[in-house]
């Protein structure tokens, strides 16, 4: 996924109360990513999100994000 990714930074772990899930959060992360490999970071996560859902981790993507979050 590293050839994907421009830039990629862990954020806080959100409270349940935050994220409205029952489950933990265990790892939060953001990617800054090329427009044009956006739709191979998107195949690369429902890949991981479909291997490592048998294991009981639900992966979710979100954004785009603007880019000042990458400041």
């Amino acid at each position: 996924m590293n050839q994907l990714v421009f830039s990629k930074h862990k954020a806080k772990l959100l409270a349940k109360d935050f994220t409205g899930r029952q489950e933990e959060m265990v790892l939060n992360t953001f990617y800054l990513i090329e427009e044009v490999k956006l739709s191979q970071f998107q195949k690369r996560v429902k890949e991981l999100k479909e291997k490592y859902s048998r294991q009981g981790l639900i992966i979710e993507m979100t954004g785009p994000w603007p880019p000042y979050h990458f400041t």
